[in-house]
């Protein structure tokens, strides 16, 4: 049975670094994202995952309703989903071509897409994830940041 998705969903901005991969096939991938502070156009310091003003004006969930049970600051770590054929990745090779330049280990990334989080039932705890439907890009690129340097997943992710 597949896990039923979605307490609430609307538009966010993800900001964070790309802390682990799976690829399910070539239509689809899944991504952790470690969230890391941002400022958002007023300079206001915010967590990495905050409300997205200027995404979708058709969303179907109001934003105000959908965070305002939500903290979304205690989000630390974040799944994002990218499929092939959905906003962001029109066909394979659009994904492809993100998956070689863009969505690699120890990447900061900037995702726009919707938010949801799985029930809590025996399968799930409530995790949360963005689907990449509106736009990605790298903040930061890792290779250039840190010249001849591998990923280290474990200095990037809290423990526990």
């Amino acid at each position: 049975p597949t896990p039923t998705m979605t307490v609430t969903t609307t538009d966010v901005r993800v900001v964070g670094r790309i802390v682990g991969r799976r690829r399910v096939s070539k239509r689809l991938a899944f991504y952790d994202i470690a969230c890391e502070l941002a400022k958002d156009e007023n300079g206001t310091t915010l967590h990495g995952v905050f409300p997205c003003r200027n995404c979708d004006a058709d969303s179907s969930t109001s934003v105000a309703q959908a965070t305002a049970t939500t903290d979304l600051s205690t989000i630390d770590l974040i799944e994002a989903v990218a499929k092939s054929g959905i906003g962001t990745f029109p066909d394979d090779a659009a994904l492809a071509r993100a998956q070689k330049t863009m969505l690699k280990l120890g990447n900061v990334v900037e995702v726009l897409g919707s938010l949801s989080r799985r029930k809590e039932d025996d399968n799930a705890h409530g995790e949360w994830s963005v689907q990449m439907t509106h736009a990605v890009r790298v903040v930061e690129c890792w290779n250039t940041k840190n010249p001849g340097k591998c990923f280290n997943r474990a200095e990037h992710v809290r423990a526990g």
